[in-house]
């Protein structure tokens, strides 16, 4: 029988030859290491030449491998054709390719992105050095790739940064001063290990290299086994059995420990190495986000809710007065121009806190024209934009402007916006850069969040009828309250109730539980009389007499509400068509922090770029939308 040449192992052929090494073809392939091997002496065997020799731990091919993978390439070629020709449309499939140092980062937040850009696609990953992944984008192999920008000749579009931490295995003790320190990194040529070295030495710390390998699992198994330090890329968790290295050793006062070196900036290359069209401008902009999204600004971390607020005026820059608040550990700022705060014509109003995220989303990527990350859509992007606005404006127009930066709205805004106007801030018109693709928003909903009580009587369970079940009596009252306030079955511009959770104090199966909480969160309309304009102790009342249980009110927040005809509405309506946008109205069902202006008898709208996902996992800004946001506001301030 004539020799043949197998489909199954001229792909692990060409696995060795793209991915440089047994190994590697062997984790792209997801089959085994000797499995690749065999496919490999297979070829050999039906071709009667050697294809492949070892030069230590590298992996090159003989003048017949080099033939053979030229061949190989095509009959692979012409056999995935036939085979797509013969079975009619498929699902699309985007190979994605990143470095191990990126992966636990970069995979997911790319996953999510083109499962929602692309519902039905099938998404494929190669990890491997950025040289290579430069290469295989060349080729066409990849269709996207997050490398490293230092290391990377190849054009891309910047995409973020990657922090990096030292790492030991636990107990592990650093050296007496003056002794060398060992370190465990990839075999050259890599950046990380370049970074390692240069930043002890410039401790004074003298490296040297205790073990190479030649991947990232390796090194942290050397590490793990107690042979070193090591510098790897920050997930926000520490790699399974490593920790941080030791401070200064006992007896030794004053000897440094290893310091973080800078982050890694990382860069997306794409269509064959084309840098995505995108202008100097907005690369420069995009360059400032990333380092914004990156800074987790929740609501329990009060130093990166501080982190985020200087980063933004910085981009305001200097020569301009800077008021700065705290309120309840919330920090906040005020900026115009001149010595003294005035009664401001126009405030632009931006926040800066953040939902909660997992360590993904605060390592922002790009793909195609969205920017993903959390805060990218709600609404840090916006806060960049308003803020290159304000220093481009502020000191030309002919009223006084003012940009108001608060960290508190997602918990409140009653520490941020609320306690500013609590401190005497005043203004005549305020733009809200909420996300709203610049559509503008004169209507939200009030907040209101309550607590509904039931009161019964304990008995055992096998005899109900002696006792009085406080949870019967609460779901009773909740239903007479949603009979009040039905839960629509599409959107309408209603209040609505939702019953967030409901507790008993009661933890035993056979009792008959004396005692029940519900906590509502109900969103109610301007329109709604029965609890706009109304006292925190009438709602109550209001409430209590519909469920027929006594009722606490924990939080209120009143509604907002613009008038569509104000001249201050026309102007940013016509700032949003010159354009290319409709400028239509909305109505938000959320609460924003334009209800504290209208409560002071201030109009406010919301007024910001595009995007989707707010608060969700996938949540991206619509980077197309920027520049005319950034258009728009500014013609607005200036027909003013």
């Amino acid at each position: 029988m004539a020799p043949v040449l197998d489909i199954v192992a001229l792909r692990s052929l060409i696995g060795v030859a793209d991915c440089g090494g047994f190994h590697r073809a062997a984790e792209v392939l997801r089959i085994s290491q000797p499995a690749v091997s065999q496919h490999v002496r297979r070829l050999e065997k039906a071709v009667g030449r050697p294809l492949v020799t070892k030069q230590g731990r590298r992996t090159s091919f003989t003048p017949d491998g080099q033939a053979l993978i030229a061949e190989a390439r095509r009959i692979l070629t012409a056999h995935d054709d036939a085979l797509r020709r013969l079975a009619g449309p498929s699902q699309a499939t985007f190979t994605v390719g990143t470095t191990e140092h990126a992966a636990d980062l970069i995979l997911p937040i790319v996953t999510a992105a083109l499962t929602a850009t692309h519902p039905g696609s099938a998404v494929r990953f190669r990890i491997d050095r950025t040289a290579r992944l430069d290469e295989a984008v060349a080729r066409g192999t990849l269709d996207l790739a997050v490398t490293m920008a230092e290391v990377s000749s190849a054009p891309a579009a910047p995409v973020g940064a990657l922090g990096l931490s030292w790492y030991a295995a636990p107990g592990w003790t650093a050296p007496p001063a003056g002794e060398p320190w060992p370190v465990v990194a990839i075999e050259d040529p890599c950046l990380l290990r370049r970074r390692a070295l240069d930043a002890l030495t410039g401790r004074g710390l003298n490296p040297f290299v205790v073990c190479d390998t030649g991947y990232a699992a390796g090194v942290t198994d050397a590490v793990r086994a107690g042979l070193g330090v090591a510098l790897l890329a920050d997930t926000g968790t520490a790699p399974a059995g490593l920790a941080p290295p030791p401070g200064p050793a006992p007896g030794r006062p004053g000897r440094p420990r290893p310091q973080h070196p800078p982050r890694h900036r990382l860069h997306a290359l794409r269509n064959g190495g084309r840098r995505p069209a995108r202008n100097t401008g907005l690369m420069a902009f995009l360059d400032t986000a990333t380092r914004l999204i990156a800074v987790r600004s929740t609501a329990d971390r009060p130093a990166e809710l501080l982190e985020a607020l200087d980063l933004v005026l910085e981009e305001v820059g200097p020569g301009f007065t800077v008021e700065r608040f705290l309120s309840n550990g919330k920090p906040s700022a005020l900026v115009y121009a001149g010595t003294s705060r005035p009664h401001f014509h126009i405030v632009l109003n931006a926040h800066l806190d953040v939902v909660p995220g997992t360590d993904p989303q605060f390592s922002p990527a790009v793909v195609d024209d969205r920017l993903y990350g959390r805060g990218t859509h709600d609404m840090k992007l916006a806060a960049l934009v308003m803020a290159q606005v304000f220093r481009s404006v502020a000191r030309s127009v002919r009223y006084p402007l003012g940009l108001q930066l608060v960290t508190d709205e997602e918990v409140g805004g009653y520490d941020g916006t609320a306690h500013q106007i609590d401190s005497g801030v005043t203004a005549d018109f305020v733009v809200i850069g909420e996300q709203s693709a610049l559509r503008i928003v004169t209507d939200s909903k009030g907040i209101l969040q309550v607590r509904v009580h039931s009161a019964g009587v304990a008995a055992h369970a096998a005899y109900p009828w002696l006792g009085e079940n406080a949870l019967l009596n609460l779901t009773a009252g909740l239903d007479r309250i949603l009979a009040h306030y039905p839960v629509p079955s599409a959107e309408a511009w209603t209040t609505t109730v939702t019953v967030a959770r409901i507790e008993t104090s009661n933890r035993a199966t056979n009792q008959v539980p004396s005692d029940a909480t519900a906590w509502l969160d109900i969103r109610f309309p301007p329109e709604d009389t029965a609890i706009n304009g109304r006292t925190a102790a009438a709602v109550a009342t209001h409430l209590s007499d519909l469920a027929g249980l006594p009722v606490t009110v924990d939080s209120f927040g009143p509604p907002h509400h613009a008038s569509q005809s104000s001249p201050f509405v026309s102007a940013l309506r016509e700032a949003a068509v010159s354009v290319g946008y409709t400028g239509d109205f909305l109505r938000k069902h959320g609460a924003a922090d334009g209800r504290f202006y209208y409560a002071a008898g201030t109009d406010a709208v919301i007024f910001g770029p595009g995007g989707d996902g707010q608060h969700g996992p996938t949540e991206y800004a619509d980077l197309a939308t920027i520049e005319p946001y950034r258009q728009a506001l500014t013609a607005f301030l200036q027909s003013l």
